[in-house]
């Protein structure tokens, strides 16, 4: 967790917040404690209000929203367990920090201000921006207390943590012992059953196909279709069309002036000397490259070889040009006093002691219109050329809804300037024509009933008017409109059962006694064998399968050949035996011998934490009311 705090780089304030301040109290608790009436469980007497229960579990279903985006449902937070996982996340946090507290762990102001000021989110260009963390935290309805009590309690349980596994030992051997059981290549014979050789045999009667159309009639429902006709205008010919005199680019150039506005900026560069345990020795360290300045001696060489700021130091302490609400305000308000040339004196920060010198400064100011007119006239005329397209689509409104058929339409449409076009039937998720095509099109087009108009759609440089002719609602059609999609489907079904069930037979009779080359013969099977495959990959690139997860696989031997389930991988069911392995080199395995024993601690200590952490919770009183969950 203390690497995520430090290491996060992407500062996006969805995924910087949730990223590092959710992550941080999803993982390592948020306050806990509560008077509430209600509880959600109870440990040693200590209660967890409904209210903490609710915030950890919408923090982490907004996380996984994020991180997972259409693949995101509501059913996966069941699959995951996410709400017996919550409540379980704030007992282990009360009983962890029960310990610390019984142990005497404790964690300094110090260490808390280390670690906040070191992340990123709360930074503008690797400095900590004090208003930009009140804001931060002010965005995501988090108080100041709230938030630094979490850090706190982060530190003490990774305090905690540090000295459960402090005894772990990972020997050479163990981590050998690992790397072979992993590197272990084995190359296997196989038979496969595919559906397409039990096909002829598969053919459905009526009450297996009435069956399948019982139970997997909603595969062949078809989805809400429209036909549309439309009206559309060029928004770009228009343009073309449009000259706007002086007083038009004058008045336009009025109205978006803010658009060409440049704040003041300046260009410096600073010395760091960061505070360390003595203060006074700071400064008087920062006092004296200050006279070093003052003396003539040159500002960049200095900064890259004192600077304590690793992201200017090396640029000659330079931080390009900034605006204000960039810096910390001390440094701010020093930097945006000076003119250019000038050298500070010492200016303290939360940082330390800062010497600055200021490059360059810019005032702020508007653009005339004279440097923007380039710029602006198109943009005149693409604003004017839309206004105008949308004018002329609501006027050809009335027309387009008392229309009945296409040539009455189209007179109308191409009466008013509009070109005529038509589309469909089409679902909404086709993409077969320009309606389709653009996501606001499509959207007005699917919310209209058969006879709508549209209101203007302004769309890729284009306006467009629709009419809806003809809506065909979602629907399972009747059998007798898809029974020949049935029976095919019904036969491929059936054929696939047919083909597990062989593979299932081969593999118990091979498993009583049968040989392997004898029943490889048979009509409805294909065999093989694959190269030698690492366990630790799990795939066999023959096949493009994949057996990870699979219990065993790389474990069979010539004495017990047969790995004991079917493998099925895209219909085509297989039965696996062993045919040849080769050792893990001892010499691979020192070339990874520091990034296994580096997995193994990491194995170990996440088995001696959950083991602790069972032990605390075997000791406790434990009470939750699953069904305030």
């Amino acid at each position: 967790m203390l690497d995520i705090f430090r290491n996060k780089k992407n500062s996006g304030l969805l995924i910087g917040i949730l990223g590092v301040i959710v992550l941080g109290f999803v993982f390592f608790g948020i306050p806990t404690g509560g008077g509430a009436k209600n509880y959600v469980a109870m440990v040693d007497g200590e209660k967890i209000s409904v209210n903490e229960y609710q915030k950890l579990y919408r923090q982490q279903v907004n996380y996984l929203k994020d991180q997972m985006g259409d693949r995101f449902s509501e059913d996966l937070l069941d699959k995951m367990g996410i709400r017996d996982r919550t409540v379980s996340m704030l007992i282990n946090n009360i009983l962890i920090l029960k310990a610390a507290n019984k142990d005497g762990m404790t964690v300094s102001d110090s260490e808390v201000q280390d670690i906040i000021l070191n992340i990123p989110v709360f930074q503008d260009n690797g400095v900590f921006n004090k208003e930009k963390y009140f804001s931060v935290l002010q965005q995501n309805r988090m108080e100041v207390s709230e938030f630094e009590s979490g850090v706190r309690q982060d530190l003490i349980m990774e305090k905690m943590r540090e000295k459960v596994v402090s005894e772990l030992e990972v020997t050479e051997e163990d981590a050998w012992k690992r790397y072979a059981a992993d590197n272990r290549s084995v190359s296997f014979d196989y038979i496969s059953a595919k559906p397409e050789s039990f096909i002829a045999d598969a053919e459905p009667d009526t009450e297996e196909v009435s069956k399948y159309f019982d139970e997997h009639g909603f595969t062949f429902t078809e989805p809400t279709k429209i036909k549309v006709y439309y009206a559309k205008l060029g928004i770009d010919d228009l343009a073309k069309e449009m000259v706007p005199s002086e007083d038009d680019l004058k008045n336009f150039y009025e109205e978006h002036k803010e658009d060409y506005f440049t704040p003041a900026k300046i260009r410096a560069r600073h010395i760091l000397v960061r505070n360390g345990k003595d203060k006074e020795q700071s400064r008087k360290k920062a006092s004296g490259l200050l006279e070093r300045v003052k003396a003539g001696e040159g500002f960049a060489k200095l900064a890259k070889e004192f600077s304590e700021d690793p992201g200017s130091a090396k640029k000659g302490g330079d931080l390009s040009y900034f605006t204000e609400g960039t810096m910390v305000k001390p440094f701010e308000d020093a930097a945006f006093s000076m003119a250019p040339g000038e050298v500070s004196g010492l200016v303290e920060t939360v940082y330390g002691f800062h010497i600055i010198k200021v490059e360059d400064k810019k005032d702020s100011g508007y653009r005339p219109l004279k440097e923007v007119r380039e710029d602006l006239t198109p943009k005149f005329a693409r604003v004017e050329a839309g206004a105008l397209a949308v004018g002329r689509a609501a006027e050809l409104t009335v027309a387009f809804e008392a229309a009945g058929d296409a040539d009455a339409l189209k007179k109308a449409a191409e009466d008013a300037g509009f070109k005529f076009a038509e589309a469909g039937p089409f679902a909404e998720g086709d993409r077969d024509n320009e309606i389709a095509l653009d996501d606001l099109a499509r959207s007005a087009a699917f919310g209209l009933d058969a006879g709508g108009v549209s209101a203007p759609v302004e769309a890729k440089e284009t306006v467009y008017l629709i009419k809806v002719t003809e809506r065909v609602e979602e629907h399972i059609p009747p059998f007798e409109e898809v029974a020949s999609k049935v029976t095919a489907a019904a036969k491929k079904a059936k054929s696939v059962k047919l083909a597990s069930e062989a593979a299932e037979g081969l593999l118990k009779r091979l498993s009583e006694g049968a040989t392997f080359e004898e029943e490889a013969k048979g009509e409805s099977f294909e065999s093989g064998a694959t190269e030698l495959a690492i366990k630790r990959s799990g795939y066999l690139r023959d096949l493009s399968l994949n057996v990870t997860g699979r219990d065993g696989f790389f474990d069979v031997t010539p004495e017990a050949p047969y790995f004991g389930e079917v493998v099925e991988d895209n219909s085509i069911f297989y039965v696996f035996k062993y045919k040849d392995f080769k050792d893990a080199e001892r010499k691979a395995f020192d070339e990874n011998k520091e990034a296994y024993m580096n997995m193994l601690a990491e194995e170990g200590k996440t088995e001696a934490m959950t083991d602790w952490i069972e032990s605390l919770r075997e000791g406790a009183e434990l009470r939750v009311n699953q069904d305030l969950l």
